[in-house]
């Protein structure tokens, strides 16, 4: 069985054979809403290119699923977050990235309570391998009402709900207006090439104005999403049989959109990289079981990397070279990175007394001693996604969470992994992976991405037919 190839000629020929009018209106709105964004400058020019796109969305609720990330990686070069210093303080630009991202939510709501009265059922929408999802969307909204009763600042309350709503509503979304193998492909295709283009101009306007010091200090969304891209084509440069890969267009553009993480030093991006690079082999095994043990031995694999000093001697060589050092350190478990990591989760969790059933609600803050900045942290956020479960919808919340995405996987390794179902398998996982140091699934800027992909994920679960893997 051959992979799928999404970046070739064909693939763009197949986007547009809805009609070569729609093409020629969305270059028109991309030059209307770069001019926009131009004119009115940082803040309002996202405003205006949300505005922009908003109609074609309402009218054509599928491509809302490549525009959405599409916004975020254009507002990471429009509007940067100046105001973040390694990730910690405010920046006033993401009040109006947040602006438009729900700008673009609301007529894809829309057409979605439309699309649910007027058409028969979805039945992609409905069965017991979404009991999770659904028990997830019902303690996102206990946790709100939580954090309400505590009297939490009603603008916390929603800035945070807000991630959950993007979780939940562009599953939603992605079930009802990409409920095919074939939408999917063209909508991961154009995400892919929205990628490159703001990966180009990202590099190209960085390396020409700041040092590899400065551009490293820099931080954005867009090297997440060139991240978790490059592990998504990682399958298609794959031969079908052995350990070869393919030299042709697909390997040039994720080997680009890896050089991006490695360059800004983001050490979880490209660590998650590098295992979903080994699983992409390994889950082709016939052996169910064996897919199994490849799946829990990556976060296993990852721990062990963190916490001991097996990679000390890599670090010592790549301490020789100036900068280099800050990509894999010389002393990797004291490092600074995994020991403030270390000391907010087992403040944040002391703090929690056990853990309450419901969390502390949305809107609340975590409080934490920095050791090497020698002071407290209070944030709304935190470095790990697992401990913002905790705290914010307790134990309840969290084991709703997984039994939302324990059938995704589950399913999806029932049999061995090829091609797009390969892709979109380990990009979950490279989601997942980053829950160790990021708020993937329940931030606004990448809440809404992981909800597509797992909608994405179950519908090839349900779709897809076995593939048969060579001895």
């Amino acid at each position: 069985m051959s992979t799928n190839i999404l970046i070739t000629r064909r693939s763009f020929e197949e986007l547009d054979a809805r009609g070569g009018s729609w093409a020629v209106l969305r270059t028109l709105l991309l030059v209307l809403g770069t001019v926009g964004s131009i004119c009115l400058g940082r803040f309002y020019g996202l405003v205006a290119l949300s505005l922009v796109w908003a109609p074609y969305v309402f009218f054509h609720p599928q491509d809302g699923l490549w525009i959405s990330p599409g916004f975020l990686l254009t507002a990471s070069l429009i509007s940067p977050p100046e105001g973040f210093v390694e990730g910690v303080g405010y920046s006033p630009e993401l009040a109006y990235w947040a602006i438009g991202v729900c700008i673009l939510l609301i007529p894809m709501l829309i057409r979605f309570v439309q699309a649910s009265t007027n058409r028969a059922p979805n039945v992609l929408l409905t069965g017991k391998g979404l009991r999770g999802f659904y028990a997830f969307a019902a303690m996102s909204v206990v946790a709100t009402v939580v954090g309400v009763w505590h009297g939490y600042p009603v603008q916390n309350v929603a800035k945070q709900f807000f991630g959950l709503v993007l979780l939940v509503g562009y599953f939603l979304f992605a079930l009802r207006f990409a409920p095919t193998r074939t939408s999917i492909e063209q909508i991961m295709t154009r995400v892919v090439w929205v990628a490159v283009l703001a990966s180009l101009v990202y590099t190209g306007f960085y390396f020409s104005l700041f040092s590899i010091r400065n551009f490293s200090d820099h931080l954005s969304v867009i090297i997440a999403y060139d991240g978790a891209l490059f592990v998504f084509l990682v399958p298609q440069i794959l031969r079908d049989e052995g350990t070869r890969i393919r030299i042709d267009k697909n390997l040039v553009i994720a080997l680009f959109l890896f050089i991006v993480p490695v360059l800004a030093h983001l050490k979880r991006v490209v660590g998650a990289c590098l295992l979903c690079v080994l699983l992409a082999w390994c889950l082709r095994s016939a052996s169910r079981r064996m897919r199994y043990v490849y799946v829990i031995a990556a976060p296993v694999l990852l721990a062990v990397v963190l916490t001991t000093g097996v990679l000390n001697p890599i670090g010592a060589w790549f301490a020789k070279y100036e900068d280099s050092d800050y990509l894999i350190p010389e002393d990797v478990q004291n490092h600074y990175s995994v020991v403030t990591r270390l000391a907010e989760f087992s403040q944040v969790m002391e703090s929690l007394h056990g853990v309450p059933i419901l969390g502390n609600g949305m809107g609340s803050t975590l409080t934490w001693y920095d050791p090497f900045a020698r002071t407290y942290w209070d944030q709304e956020t935190a470095d790990n996604g697992l401990l913002y479960l905790l705290a914010k919808m307790g134990i309840a919340g969290t084991v709703a969470f997984v039994f939302f995405i324990y059938p995704l996987g589950r399913t999806a390794l029932q049999k061995p992994l090829n091609g797009l179902h390969l892709s979109l398998f380990l990009l979950f996982i490279f989601q997942l992976l980053q829950m160790i140091a990021d708020v993937t699934f329940f931030y606004f800027m990448t809440a809404g991405w992981a909800g597509t992909t797992c909608a994405f994920l179950h519908v090839l679960n349900k779709g897809s037919e076995p593939t048969p893997v060579p001895a």
